[in-house]
């Protein structure tokens, strides 16, 4: 893939986008960033499958990690895996059930607001809000991180062509 001005605009909203979602949480952008990598992944795959040569290897890298991260991200939802950063998911307002989506906290954050006369109210809110940011923050990371998965597989794929190249040549 040659270089021209339209990735270098598109990487750079990417990076706009990222960093406004990791500095001001907000569901719109995580779910844009979400919704820019998975675009990114099916460009990768169908470009692998129409593609050959340098750009066939380079987007098959590309898709190839991608979709691994998002099945690995899948099944630690899966499995609800007992790890560190599932600790931002603890149940704060005392509710008797772990708050493991973002749906989940908005739909809590509602039913306290309602009942704003409840004892530990606003103490109450504020950490559920604070938690809420966390889980936004997450789902933007994760959206992230499998943007970056895939770039490294594109860089592996590069390595990989190049490798073949050379040795092809020196047989």
């Amino acid at each position: 893939m040659r270089f021209s001005l339209k990735w270098a605009l598109a990487l750079t909203a990417y990076v706009a986008f990222a960093a406004a979602a990791l500095s001001a949480p907000n569901y719109g952008f995580a779910v844009t960033l979400w919704s820019a990598s998975l675009l990114a992944a099916c460009y990768a795959l169908l470009t692998a499958l129409a593609s050959t040569g340098r750009r066939r290897i380079i987007a098959a890298g590309f898709a190839l990690t991608a979709m691994m991260a998002i099945g690995f991200l899948v099944l630690l939802m899966l499995v609800r895996a007992r790890a560190p950063w599932y600790a931002i998911f603890v149940d704060e307002a005392k509710i008797g059930q772990p708050l493991q989506t973002i749906q989940n906290y908005q739909m809590v954050i509602r039913q306290l607001s309602a009942n704003s006369s409840a004892p530990g109210y606003s103490t109450n809110l504020e950490r559920l809000e604070t938690g809420y940011a966390q889980a936004l923050r997450l789902h933007a990371a994760n959206a992230i991180s499998v943007m970056a998965a895939g770039l490294i597989g594109a860089m592996l794929g590069l390595l990989a062509f190049r490798r073949s190249r050379e040795t092809v040549s020196t047989d």
